[in-house]
């Protein structure tokens, strides 16, 4: 029968891990009271403090100690990937510019002393106390090094001249660490000669300090470079914020439109079954059913649209690139316009150069492209108008060139052309319909070619879209 264990008793891995959870609570306290101001402002910060302490409690179960960084670190990114979809998004979005960082925000910066002289430690401690700041000191190179993973310094005043490792040397391999790649280190020295000054930079310092220590003078430099550090941090974490942004908007969408597109294209396809069907209906209802069938079918393009930019956007779409003749490819593509060209009565025509190389390009989204910028031209161009499709050899590759004879670009305007839902006071010439996507898909599908696609307004009237893609290269 196995002894009675009183719930007091631990065994030395539970009396370790809650040993070292005592010793670096104070520790994570300080951290929370640092991240706070960096999650969104609804956050209970008792919330934030339970679920920091989570994070020490599976850090502590491995009875290993941590430095203040490594524990900052784990706490923070746990901390930001847990808040950060509750962000307030209004208030991110109506604050033009970033907040103003004042003197006072500096208060309880930590700062790391770095010298070997306890007379120039202690006067620079007493002054930079004095200011408000979190002082730490190490009194040689090899100290400093360890140091700074345990504290997690902002920023570092290093003696240039000290025994063993001198202070170039220790910031070259604290710079070497990209934790510490923008960690900034003012350097202290009694010399203040050029070569050393050129010789500090060079190391990864961002100022100097001619010592003695001037309290007045060095105090300021030290709030600017911390002011500029923390504006730094600021920047990046509204570009990463930023991105989350834009992946969530992303993600969303990509939801949205899977969601929609299949019973909007129930309700189109519906509609024409209904059309075929039609002998009981009255002509107004005639007329719903092809309202329903044509609004339906251009939600449903809408959709496709939207679900390809953001398959661009965010890098999800692979193309299937393969050898192919860009001639033989439009060729194929024209006839099917023709149609449209008796129903309007344009002219068609397409020439192609002889002898041109293959292109090594992907034949659906290319297709895409060629059918976007033969749509657009019939569109515009009026009855009676001409659309003249040509394959042309070009200094940077093969050339698609689509004239039409409509009434151009409006100079204006020119730059709403290639963006999302862009489009320009020209109307339709047979009542079309546009989403205000294509050219911005096509712009990007050319990117992905790395080729590139733009316009010109001819001179007799009308415009010139030329799309150029790269050559296959032997």
């Amino acid at each position: 029968m196995k002894p009675f264990k009183n719930k007091q008793d631990k065994t030395p891995d539970e009396a370790l891990q809650q040993s070292l959870f005592k010793e670096y609570y104070p520790l994570v306290l300080s951290i929370v009271e640092e991240i706070q101001p960096l999650l969104q402002i609804n956050v209970d910060q008792r919330e934030v403090l339970s679920m920091a302490s989570m994070m020490l409690g599976k850090l502590t179960q491995q009875g290993q100690r941590v430095g203040r960084r490594e524990l900052r670190k784990a706490i923070e990114q746990y901390l930001v990937e847990t808040y950060a979809l509750e962000k307030d998004r209004e208030k991110f979005f109506s604050e033009s510019d970033p907040p103003l960082i004042q003197a006072e925000d500096m208060t309880g910066s930590r700062i790391l002393i770095v010298d070997d002289s306890e007379m120039a430690r202690r006067q620079i401690n007493f002054f930079l106390k004095k200011d408000g700041y979190e002082v730490y000191e190490a009194k040689s190179g090899e100290e400093a090094l360890w140091l700074v993973h345990e504290v997690d310094p902002e920023l570092i005043l290093m003696d240039v001249s000290m025994d063993g490792m001198d202070g170039m040397e220790t910031c070259r391999r604290l710079k070497d660490d990209e934790d510490n790649s923008t960690l900034p280190v003012i350097f202290l020295s009694a010399k203040g000669e050029r070569d050393e000054i050129v010789k500090g930079f060079k190391s990864g310092a961002i100022d100097y300090i001619v010592k003695p220590f001037h309290p007045t003078e060095s105090l300021t430099r030290i709030r600017t470079h911390l002011r500029v550090k923390k504006l730094a941090e600021l920047r990046e974490k509204n570009i990463l914020e930023l991105k989350h942004l834009n992946k969530t908007k992303d993600r969303v969408l990509r939801i949205a439109s899977h969601d929609l597109r299949n019973p909007v294209a129930a309700i189109a396809g519906l509609a024409e079954f209904l059309k075929d069907d039609c002998d009981n209906l009255s002509e107004g209802q005639k007329e719903i059913v092809d309202c329903i069938e044509e609004a339906g079918k251009s939600v449903v393009l809408l959709l496709n649209e939207l679900l390809d930019i953001s398959a661009f956007d965010s890098g999800h779409l692979e193309l299937n690139k393969e050898e192919l003749n860009l001639c033989k490819l439009v060729h194929n593509l024209v006839p099917l316009f023709r149609g449209e060209a008796d129903r309007k009565d344009i002219t068609l025509t397409f020439n192609c150069e002889g002898n041109l190389p293959k292109a090594y390009i992907d034949r659906q989204q290319i297709r895409r492209v060629v059918d976007n910028l033969l749509s657009n031209a019939f569109k515009f161009t009026p009855t009676g108008g001409n659309i003249l499709v040509r394959v042309i050899a070009e200094e940077k590759g093969i050339c698609l060139q689509v004239d039409d004879t409509g009434p151009g670009i409006p100079i204006e305007e020119a730059d709403r052309l290639f963006i999302e839902f862009g489009t320009t006071s020209n109307i339709p010439t047979g009542g079309e319909k546009s989403t205000g996507l294509g050219l911005s898909i096509c712009q990007r599908i050319v990117r992905a070619h790395d080729g590139s696609i733009d316009y010109v307004n001819l001179p007799e009237g009308g415009a010139r879209f030329s799309v150029i893609l790269p050559v296959l290269k032997n």
